[in-house]
């Protein structure tokens, strides 16, 4: 019973972030911002994420028969490159914020496609990996919702990503910190000391 308690407590929390998140995004396109934009890809992966994961956990919550394997493992682990994808645009609003000159001369186009090509790839790892583990575990009875990870690469793969992405913002807020107070009251709503 408990553990009904927490995933309700996840879909909840889960689809409450996803409703506002798409008044957000509709408060956006009537305003007419700007579609290609950080942020814009921002809302859109998260939208995608939120999506996925709460039907993870409402799924688990009330289907009272067995999964397919494909289902499991495509509802279970495509989120992860999705937020990935998602909290990693934050690192390039800041280097776009704090270097604007350098990004525009040097970085702006490389950083677009190297993202775009890691997010891509990420995404049909994911896929691919999903669809394998799906044929192999076919055959079996129940998966009960739980994985067994039959090799440490997604669990590798995924920890390499988000660690590199936590060093990546530490150095951004700490440039953040030092930030020059008029091109930081541009940007940002919040104070410094909230950051």
């Amino acid at each position: 019973m408990e553990l009904h308690l927490l995933k309700l407590i996840l879909v909840i929390s889960n689809f409450s972030t996803l409703s506002f998140l798409v008044l957000l995004m509709v408060d956006h396109y009537k305003e007419q911002h700007n579609l290609a934009s950080w942020g814009a890809m921002f809302n859109i992966l998260s939208f995608f994420w939120l999506s996925l994961r709460g039907l993870f956990w409402l799924f688990t919550i009330t289907s009272t028969t067995e999964w397919a394997a494909w289902k499991f493992y495509l509802l279970y682990w495509m989120p992860t490159p999705l937020e990935f994808g998602a909290l990693m645009i934050l690192p390039f609003y800041f280097a776009q914020v704090i270097d604007s000159e350098g990004w525009k001369r040097h970085w702006g186009r490389w950083i677009q496609l190297v993202y775009s090509w890691v997010l891509v790839s990420l995404i049909i790892f994911q896929a691919l990996w999903a669809v394998v583990e799906a044929i192999q575990n076919s055959q079996e009875e129940s998966l009960g919702y739980q994985t067994e990870f039959k090799s440490e690469v997604f669990r590798c793969v995924t920890a390499l990503c988000f660690f590199i992405l936590t060093i990546t913002q530490s150095i951004y807020g700490v440039q953040l910190l030092y930030l020059d107070k008029q091109l930081y009251d541009r940007h940002f709503i919040t104070s410094r000391e909230v950051l």
